[in-house]
């Protein structure tokens, strides 16, 4: 189960805002000393070293690329085991009377393979062990004397559905993997939060009477002047590669910070974004993942255009 963040706002803007704060908070440490010992110059160099660790820390999801990759390779085998199936399926037809046809394939697992061919891996290991027991259990009638299954089925068959348990074993591990990262990131970003939250709260109280100091303590007041100062963004247009035409629903997932979004009916998406060097993934099913770094300069709208690839 993923963390919640506390903050409203992107990691970057959140790395801005505290580290300005904690500056003004240096600036005036006198005025917080006098309101509360524990306010020393020891907690501000504590609390920025704290915003250093968490902005070090690696995102759960920069190895989106590796895990895409893994999702990509396991439904290639999970494409694979269904068709082997089928294969199954006709051996079935031609091996057994029709009547005996229905629970033979029950046997062999027909029950499973709708919501396996859904994506529902625990149904199609349920589908591939129902099956493998089926051959090895009516091998020889399976075969009816060599013209029917092939005398090396059953090893394809079984080599395959280990091909897809290793990927699947693999892709589970990446999964669990990229959401202990995204928690330990938002555990940190949190700490980070709550302790520039107590001390903006004491500065506001501090600066009662100073209306133009109490701003220097007020979060929603820097972080504007952060994103006056951070302007910037990506337009991303999608076409397809050799129509032309533009793409809907091309999902953009942006690091650092998990920016997500999808193009428009016009292939187009723009983010607003702090200046910084990005890595841009791109995911539609029936086309193939794009990934691409990208440098965000403060005052440019940088333009992307992506030419997408139809997978089959």
């Amino acid at each position: 189960m993923q963390n919640q963040s506390n903050y409203k706002c992107t990691q970057q803007e959140l790395y801005e805002v505290a580290n300005l704060a904690w500056r003004n908070y240096s600036d005036n440490l006198a005025c917080f000393t006098n309101h509360k010992a524990r306010y020393t110059a020891a907690l501000a160099d504590a609390a920025v070293e704290a915003i250093r660790a968490a902005r070090n820390l690696p995102e759960g999801h920069s190895n989106s690329a590796g895990s895409e990759t893994l999702r990509i390779q396991l439904e290639q085998a999970v494409d694979t085991c269904l068709n082997n199936w089928q294969i199954l399926k006709s051996y079935i037809a031609d091996a057994f009377l029709v009547e005996e046809q229905k629970p033979m394939l029950e046997a062999a697992g027909s029950g499973y393979y709708r919501q396996a061919s859904g994506k529902s891996w625990p149904q199609m290991q349920s589908l591939l062990s129902s099956a493998l027991k089926f051959i090895t259990d009516h091998a020889e009638t399976l075969s009816q004397g060599g013209n029917n299954m092939p005398a090396t089925f059953p090893t394809k068959f079984a080599t395959d559905k280990a091909v897809f348990q290793t990927k699947y074993s693999d892709f589970l591990a990446s999964a669990m993997s990229s959401t202990s990262s995204t928690n330990a990131k938002i555990t940190a970003n949190n700490a980070v939060y709550d302790s520039l939250i107590k001390m903006l709260d004491d500065g506001q109280l501090i600066f009662t009477n100073e209306p133009a100091k109490k701003a220097l303590f007020v979060f929603d007041t820097l972080l504007s002047y952060i994103s006056a100062l951070g302007q910037a963004g990506l337009r991303i247009i999608a076409k397809e590669k050799i129509t032309e035409l533009p793409v809907e629903g091309f999902s953009i997932t942006i690091h650092p910070g998990n920016l997500r979004g999808a193009t428009d009916a016009n292939g187009v998406l723009i983010l607003s974004l702090p200046e910084n060097t990005y890595n841009i993934i791109g995911i539609k099913d029936g086309y193939e993942t794009f990934s691409e770094e990208v440098n965000i300069i403060t005052g440019v709208i940088s333009r992307k255009n992506v030419e997408l690839t139809k997978t089959a």
